[in-house]
């Protein structure tokens, strides 16, 4: 199996990962703090790898050549839900969600900036208008004006640079990429959670133990995504969660999706397919030769 084609496995594994996490996420965000769901996710993420891991080889979790940038890193975890909470506060929590799938077009011209990875036309134009089909699915006619724009683009820039500072580290063990990314955000939040902490019920518990140990898996894929091929080749997959989230509110709701919402789907999952049709070619080619 090539790099490539393994890097689409691990990417579809973190997409379907991370809406399941949004998911239970959703419940959590309508009873307690932002910042609470958050401080919890990075505290199971953090316990589990020191159960696994730390008793074993605990240096192993802290081993890194680049501790200052693992940190700085883990930062770009914080800021991206912290914009979502100062663009709800500021009446563009709808609208930033939807502008946040500008986040596939961001990553390609970040990568092709700090690692000279260029995508090709194809990838492009499916980052594009799969993006851009998402930002009008979700966000409608909204439009981000004055400094709303500041959180909007705070949430899509800070994940896209957390994909692409990954592809940075990965030479470095995987282990403490995981383990930086969790504690940096941790860290920073421990001094706020005391000032908006609602303790859970069992039910709720269930779902922070969950989010954590979910997310830990979403990020091993998307770390092991990143080290197997260029993130230039994959980014429109991060699209498939939206058609994916979509269909869900569907079928809760016994909606029947008008053409224009279908016409839209129909743009992601193209824009999906996209990449996965090359790199499949690309994969058969190679077997016959």
């Amino acid at each position: 199996m090539t790099g490539h084609l393994r890097s689409t496995y691990y990417m579809t594994g973190f997409v379907f990962l991370w809406a399941f996490i949004e998911l239970m996420g959703a419940v959590l965000l309508a009873r307690y703090s932002a910042f609470q769901v958050v401080w919890t996710r990075y505290l199971v993420h953090l316990g589990l790898m020191a159960m696994i891991f730390g008793w074993r080889a605990p240096g192993s979790l802290l081993r890194t050549r680049r501790p200052g940038f693992q940190l700085l890193r883990s930062l770009m975890m914080l800021i991206m839900p912290a914009s979502w909470v100062f663009a709800a506060w500021m009446d563009a929590g709808r609208t930033a969600a939807g502008w946040f799938w500008s986040a596939p077009l961001m990553i390609l011209a970040i990568s092709a900036l700090l690692l000279r990875e260029r995508s090709s036309r194809a990838v492009t134009l499916a980052a594009a208008l799969g993006g851009m089909a998402a930002v009008v699915l979700i966000a409608g006619r909204s439009v981000p004006s004055g400094w709303q724009w500041l959180p909007v683009i705070g949430m899509a820039a800070s994940f896209g640079l957390y994909v692409v500072m990954t592809r940075l580290l990965r030479t470095e063990p995987l282990r403490a990429n995981l383990f930086y990314t969790a504690l940096g955000v941790f860290v920073a939040l421990t001094p706020v959670v005391p000032f908006v902490w609602q303790t859970p019920g069992a039910g709720d518990l269930v779902l922070f133990v969950a989010v954590g140990g979910f997310g830990l898996v979403c990020l091993w894929c998307l770390d092991r995504a990143m080290a197997s091929a260029p993130v230039s080749d994959t980014a429109p997959l991060l699209l498939a969660q939206v058609p994916f989230i979509v269909s869900l509110g569907w079928i809760a709701g016994h909606n029947t999706p008008n053409y224009r919402t279908l016409f839209l789907v129909a743009v992601i999952i193209v824009a999906c397919a996209i990449p996965l049709v090359r790199i499949h070619s690309k994969f058969r080619v190679s077997v016959s030769q």
